[in-house]
């Protein structure tokens, strides 16, 4: 059978079906007699897809780019509070922090200076005029995804990014899912404190909504190096 000019088929009896779109994830359905309604879900990024290349979802080798990406099970399995500490396993890029926790951090890419590479937060520039960005307050909770690109992107993001593009993507929930609820606590030496909750889901089947909140606090190893961060997406 085919579709016709609406999009309409028919079928001679009840089937199981596979619908596939591009971008979406495969949704198997059992078709019966009358209207069927078929919901996709869109699919899951690739940890060989890079974004933030082109501005289009391209693999690493059609983009012709030198990328790493951390999907969410990555972010989940190395369970870091920071950015910065996911960032310094990162090939070609350097992470200083100059002093004790709280102190400005700097992120050097290729060997450029600390100016050179573009920050991005779900598209939307995180770093100052000039390029310079303290990484101390960027945490973990309540992003979904990081893509570094190392290499010029110039044509793409203007000049304070020649050196490379790091872009964070945060949590996106599903707009016809139930709601979700977590809650994480974990305690380290010198009275370090990591809590963290969300809560997403969807709204009337239009609307999704994701929420986190965490804060990480330390008395630290010194005299007054107590050091607090609380952050929420």
């Amino acid at each position: 059978t085919s579709t016709d000019r609406t999009g309409s088929f028919q079928v001679a009896s009840a089937c199981e079906a596979t619908v596939r779109k591009s971008g979406f994830a495969d949704a198997k359905t059992q078709l019966v007699e009358g209207y069927n309604r078929v919901a996709l879900r869109l699919a899951a990024t690739s940890d060989r897809v890079v974004v933030s290349a082109t501005g289009a979802p391209l693999e690493f080798e059609q983009a012709g780019v030198s990328a790493t990406v951390y999907t969410s099970e990555d972010l989940a399995r190395k369970n870091s509070p920071f950015v910065t500490e996911l960032l310094r396993d990162a090939p070609g890029l350097a992470v200083v922090q100059t002093g004790q926790a709280g102190q400005l951090t700097s992120l050097f890419a290729r060997g450029a200076g600390s100016s050179s590479a573009m920050v991005l937060l779900d598209g939307i520039p995180l770093t100052e005029p000039g390029g310079s960005l303290d990484w101390t307050h960027l945490s973990v909770p309540g992003l979904d995804r990081i893509e570094i690109v190392r290499g010029p992107s110039s044509a793409l993001f203007g000049a304070e990014a020649s050196s490379g593009v790091v872009q964070l993507f945060t949590h996106t929930a599903d707009a016809e899912g139930t709601m979700h609820g977590s809650a994480a606590y974990e305690r380290g030496s010198f009275s370090s404190d990591h809590w963290t909750g969300s809560l997403s889901g969807g709204l009337a089947k239009k609307f999704d909504y994701a929420l986190t909140t965490d804060q990480y606090r330390s008395t630290g190893e010194f005299i007054n190096d107590a050091f607090r961060m609380t952050s929420g997406t």
